[in-house]
């Protein structure tokens, strides 16, 4: 479901890492946690690799559920905590405590708050998908700021703003005041490629389309290394 993010991570060299100490991810808005679902199974078919820890915040308590049964497809092979708020104190006592290759924390955590919640905590991956759009200009701001903080390579993919996708996308749903709503404001928040073209200063920026009719969308890849 989601090859062009999937991909770098599979190229990342943490993958390949032999250590004790695990591997630290964290999942932005991480909704039903498929991208986190798929990142797993490549990570299960790999053996005396670095264990994993990975942190899906998302303050949905449906959500929560939905990737709870979502990622029960692993059955024992992996640690799955429901955590609520999490703090500090817990989070190590959770990465310590690593029985299985993969430890999925499922929290409720305000992701502006991830500076003061996990202080001394520093992730080496941070990904999200299809959350950046949701934020106004300002969280969008405050949050590129927070995960340059915490993190060693942060993995950014979203839609971009096209014209010829929102119309095509529109013109197919607009008996359907819900999905032509969603199909337009979704857009309209989108980055244009001109803002993309400027976060080539200080990052990797890869433009895609694919699809077609009703599920046509332009979408980019943006990597941040430290």
């Amino acid at each position: 479901m989601f090859p062009v993010l999937l991909t770098p991570w599979l190229k990342s060299n943490f993958t390949h890492k032999k250590s004790n100490s695990p591997l630290l991810i964290a999942d932005l808005g991480s909704g039903s946690a498929e991208l986190t679902r798929q990142i797993i199974q490549n990570v299960l078919r790999k053996k005396n690799l670095q264990p994993l820890t990975i942190v899906a915040f998302d303050n949905s308590e449906v959500s929560q559920l939905i990737a709870q049964k979502n990622l029960s497809c692993f059955n024992e092979s992996i640690d799955i905590v429901k955590k609520g708020k999490l703090n500090e104190s817990d989070f190590l006592v959770l990465i310590k405590n690593h029985k299985k290759p993969v430890k999925v924390i499922l929290c409720s955590n305000d992701i502006f708050n991830i500076e003061n919640d996990f202080e001394n905590i520093h992730f080496n991956i941070i990904y999200h998908s299809f959350f950046k759009h949701h934020l106004n200009k300002a969280q969008k701001i405050k949050i590129d700021g927070i995960i340059k903080k915490k993190s060693e390579i942060a993995l950014e993919y979203d839609g971009y703003h096209s014209l010829l996708g929102a119309t095509i996308q529109a013109f197919f749903v607009w008996k359907n005041p819900v999905l032509l709503s969603g199909a337009i404001f979704s857009n309209l928040r989108y980055y244009s490629k001109q803002e993309l073209k400027k976060f080539s200063k200080d990052s990797k920026v890869y433009i895609y389309r694919f699809g077609t009719l009703l599920f046509y969308r332009g979408t980019y890849m943006r990597i941040v290394n430290k």
